[in-house]
């Protein structure tokens, strides 16, 4: 999803749009589950990922959230696909 350089894979998330246009297309429903929230914060804020302490972290990554749906948005709305986020809580996953 984020390259070396914390960056989005645009042409690898565009092969995958493509696929999953073709499993909509037999009544599919898909899930995606990513990261990347950290690399894009980084990226944005432009300083480096190692050594960041928790609170940072979870700061960054609310920056870097924002940024990764961006990226989905645009990407899907190009193949006309509707997308949308799943916020869990901890009962969720218990």
């Amino acid at each position: 999803m984020i390259d070396k350089k914390g960056k989005p894979k645009k042409l690898w998330l565009k092969e995958l749009v493509s696929d999953i246009k073709h499993l909509i297309k037999q009544k599919k429903q898909i899930v995606i589950v990513s990261s990347g929230a950290i690399a894009l914060g980084c990226e944005y804020l432009g300083i480096k990922k190692n050594g960041l302490k928790v609170d940072k972290s979870q700061a960054v990554a609310s920056i870097g959230q924002i940024e990764l749906m961006n990226f989905y948005k645009k990407t899907f709305d190009k193949s006309k696909i509707k997308i949308s986020q799943i916020l869990l809580t901890l009962d969720d996953t218990e």
